[in-house]
């Protein structure tokens, strides 16, 4: 099972960005299902995003700019 062009499709709102909570939602079926181990990674990486969002939340546009380039691993 994979995650489908419709369902990718439906994760972009009308400004045309990914709505994170739409795309971890069905990556989480998938590895719940323990049918995608590329969706437990995706999972993985969402968490490191999230984990850095929260760390600059506040911060000025300019200073959010490097935490976010950093490869998450």
């Amino acid at each position: 099972h994979s995650i489908g062009q419709n369902e990718l499709q439906a994760g972009l709102s009308q400004r045309g960005n990914v709505s994170w909570a739409h795309m971890r939602r069905k990556f989480f079926e998938l590895a719940h299902a323990g049918s995608s181990p590329i969706a437990t990674e995706a999972l993985a990486r969402i968490v490191g995003l999230y984990r850095i969002e929260g760390e600059i939340r506040g911060w000025s546009a300019e200073d959010r700019l490097d935490p976010r380039r950093v490869s998450i691993d």
